[in-house]
């Protein structure tokens, strides 16, 4: 065996501009499946095709019909919601609600459908039309008879009627990333647009569509901010390992090399990014720094006792290429366990963080000793000591 890491050592040396090129071709080619990376922000992604609560779920949206909504919930800042002002600002908001992509019904307290009986007649009417024109004694009528409808309290009206809802039905043709993105982004804009005309009256946004929007925002944020951050610490944390910018760079070149190859990979794949597998990146910067700094700091040890960079280089090779190829090896097996999760998106994620943990051993291996051997990295000797007679 160490016969064998010995010739690997020397080929990878001695063969290190060829490696370059062709690692940095492979890099190229696996990360142009970033452009085929998907995002699914539903949450049924959760649960596996054969879950029998998936099923039960579809079979009932078989029978009847598969909805989504939006609420928008209305709290005014003092008293309840019982008053022509706040009530006008229902009515106006259930109308503006209708126009919210692929909307097909809008329930409120003012469109509510009340019944009443004259002698022999069923008369169905709006509960509340006109709200301005409404007097004191009209609206502690119609707060009387929402406070006692079943359909309304704790469904669309508080108990305390301090606060109500609009809740709009959306029916996607197709329920795609880009059609959730039209629906949540229009209503927010909408109430938005509320929260500023109406400062009085506090607004919050909620429902499925807006469930599957937060999910795949959240993975998407902490893809932008959490990776780079934890880029920058491992940095900074190689920095003080190895004591060497070019060496550091490298290091960190390899490390990103892996994050991108992996999730370019995934995108080959068609592997999408989801809740779970959207924290891959941060994790694979997490691990692929440790193969490369072995090599790193045992190279800067022989460095330092006196050794060439090329021989020291060598022996680093040497000395660790079995003990990296056991730990990546054992660690992407760890995650591809994740596979008998019953939940699909933990497979996504273990599967994507083994891929980037093997990219980021062969890197390591093939491209790191070569860019350090064309780098000038210079030797840095022990001190030598004066002896006195």
């Amino acid at each position: 065996m160490q016969e064998l890491e010995n010739k690997l050592a020397r080929w990878i040396i001695a063969k290190h501009w060829w490696l370059i090129i062709a690692t940095l071709l492979f890099a190229c080619i696996t990360i142009s499946g970033l452009m085929f990376i998907s995002v699914d922000s539903d949450l049924r992604v959760f649960f596996g095709k054969n879950d029998p609560r998936l099923l039960e779920l579809e079979a009932l949206e078989d029978t009847y019909t598969k909805t989504e909504s939006i609420i928008i919930i209305l709290s005014p800042s003092k008293g309840d919601v019982f008053t022509p002002e706040t009530l006008t600002v229902i009515q106006s908001l259930t109308e503006d609600s209708w126009q919210i992509p692929n909307s097909s019904r809008v329930d409120s307290l003012t469109n509510f459908q009340y019944t009443r009986a004259i002698e022999d007649e069923l008369i169905v009417e709006d509960l509340i039309s006109e709200p301005a024109a409404l007097t004191r004694n009209q609206i502690i009528e119609k707060r009387q008879l929402a406070l006692r409808e079943p359909l309304l309290v704790n469904r669309i009206l508080s108990p305390n009627g301090k606060t109500s809802a609009v809740m709009v039905n959306i029916i996607f043709p197709e329920k795609t990333p880009e059609a959730i993105v039209d629906v949540a982004t229009y209503s927010r804009n909408l109430v938005n647009d509320y929260r500023s005309s109406y400062p009085d009256i506090e607004f919050y946004l909620t429902g499925s569509v807006m469930f599957d929007t937060a999910f795949s925002e959240v993975g998407q944020h902490d893809m932008m901010v959490l990776a780079p951050i934890m880029f920058f610490i491992l940095a900074f944390v190689v920095g003080l390992s190895v004591k060497s910018i070019l060496a550091t760079a490298a290091t960190m070149f390899i490390v990103l090399l892996s994050m991108l190859s992996a999730m370019g990979l995934a995108g080959w794949l068609g592997i999408s990014l989801n809740t779970a597998s959207a924290n891959a990146p941060v994790i694979i910067l997490t691990l692929a720094v440790a193969d490369s700094v072995h090599i790193l700091v045992t190279l800067y040890r022989l460095m330092y006792s006196g050794k060439s960079k090329q021989d020291a280089l060598h022996e680093s090779l040497t000395l660790n290429l079995q003990a990296v190829f056991l730990t990546s090896l054992t660690t992407a097996i760890g995650f591809l366990t994740m596979n008998f999760s019953e939940s699909p998106p933990f497979h996504d994620l273990g599967n994507i963080v083994a891929i980037g943990v093997l990219m980021a051993f062969m890197y390591s291996v093939f491209l790191l000793p070569p860019l350090i051997a064309v780098l000038p990295v210079k030797s840095r000797r022990a001190p030598v000591v004066a002896s006195h007679q």
